[in-house]
């Protein structure tokens, strides 16, 4: 067995086994709240939310795929939490929560909790008639790894735009021959910054651009590139010489100055040592991209305890619990709510910044959060869209026709719930 299997065993056992002690310890009541989720850190804030409320009695189950497992009956808990059931085909298994549930104070638990505390705009698009479906947790956000050169240059700035980076860059490209042998940054090394320049020139965000619009966005991404002289092949030789070497040693060794990434990515990175770096926050024209996957919780159409389903909700939003479990990870970098951000506005603007001293949050009116994704939205993204970016930028025998091919074929093997 692989060392990576061992690793993956080990998890899927002890997952199950933390699964196993919430339902065990939580199980006092005949009828307890039944959650479903797919994310490890949510099995650990739920512990933690059940030695802080006594209320609260949780069986709790860590299964993969909980929304198809749902959509099929094959289970049928209370509540599910998972990256997976932002969608329309999902919509018909959740329960609208009455918004009077959420807009004041709880009555069963004190948590100090109301609706105007969340990010409008996370939960906008799950507002249906004075109810609401689906309740957002929690969201990524991308940054930029700095060396102490560009640190220095951009102290003071909470933000950069991707042409100020490009410009930037621009500065610090040397060449070898038709080979760059230093990069300020390389666009190409993440192809998450290819889908961000998509995203922007198409403004397609959670779907994948019809054929023309992405046809006109790749038009718009090679002019970006040829301006800013960030040549493909240039890069791919400068990314395949130095494939081996992680980020953190290329930036050390002066042969890159700036790499992209994600604050969630940051958060699982804690013990390496591109932590180090000082970061800031990646930004379009318009603002700053919120990715997925997030993390939603919702109460299902098919739950017996809908009511104590909803005020279980509510207090897994309270920003005086998220504040307790977050203070648990202090001395961490970076202390986060689910490895992320919170969507509850007063844990990200009073709470995370006083347990990551420096750390200054961007304003709420610069966030871009996402409207309902397409079913497999994020697979897709994964599975297709990035292996797709990289052939198309290795010059390799691809086309526009191929991607959309593909999209259908993984729609065709993966999509629905029948």
């Amino acid at each position: 067995m692989s060392a990576l299997k061992s690793s993956r065993l080990f998890i899927r056992t002890a997952l199950t086994l933390l699964s196993a002690i919430l339902m065990y310890s939580c199980g006092n009541s005949t009828t307890p709240i039944e959650i479903v989720t797919d994310i490890p850190e949510v099995l650990e804030y739920l512990e933690y939310l059940r030695s802080e409320a006594t209320a609260a009695d949780l069986k709790v189950r860590f299964i993969e795929d909980p929304d198809r497992q749902v959509a099929l009956g094959g289970i049928l808990p209370d509540i599910i939490i998972s990256s997976d059931i932002a969608h329309s085909e999902f919509s018909s298994f959740l329960h609208p929560i009455p918004l009077f549930r959420l807009e004041g104070p709880g009555k069963s638990i004190d948590d100090g909790f109301v609706l105007s505390d969340l990010y409008a705009g996370a939960y906008r698009p799950f507002l249906r008639e004075n109810a609401i479906s689906l309740v957002p947790l929690a969201f990524d956000l991308p940054i930029l790894y700095l060396s102490e050169s560009y640190a220095e240059i951009l102290s003071g700035s909470s933000s950069i735009k991707y042409r100020e980076l490009m410009g930037l860059s621009l500065e610090n490209n040397r060449r070898s021959g038709d080979n760059f042998s230093e990069m300020g940054f390389s666009s190409l090394r993440n192809l998450r910054f290819m889908e961000l320049l998509i995203r922007d020139f198409s403004g397609s965000r959670e779907r994948i651009p019809e054929p023309r619009e992405m046809e006109s966005a790749l038009e718009m991404v090679d002019g970006l590139l040829a301006e800013y002289e960030q040549t493909p092949s240039a890069q791919i030789y400068f990314n395949e010489v130095f494939a081996y070497a992680p980020d953190h040693a290329d930036m050390s060794e002066g042969r890159l100055y700036a790499v992209m990434s994600t604050l969630h990515e940051r958060s699982r990175a804690a013990n390496s040592q591109i932590s180090d770096f000082p970061y800031i926050w990646l930004s379009s024209d318009d603002g700053i991209e919120v990715l997925g996957p997030g993390v939603y919780a919702a109460v299902l159409r098919g739950s017996r305890r809908k009511r104590a389903a909803t005020e279980l909700i509510r207090l897994m939003l309270s920003s005086r619990i998220q504040a307790g479990y977050i203070s648990l990870n202090r001395g961490t970098d970076p202390s986060l709510f689910l490895g992320r951000l919170s969507t509850n506005r007063l844990v990200n603007e009073r709470i995370i910044p006083e347990i990551n001293p420096g750390l200054t949050f961007p304003d709420e009116s610069s966030l871009m959060f996402p409207q309902s994704p397409d079913p497999l939205w994020e697979e897709i993204r994964r599975d297709v869209l990035i292996p797709w970016l990289g052939e198309q930028f290795d010059n390799d025998e691809t086309s526009i026709e191929i991607l959309y091919r593909n999209i259908e074929t993984y729609y065709k093997l993966n999509g629905g719930y029948n």
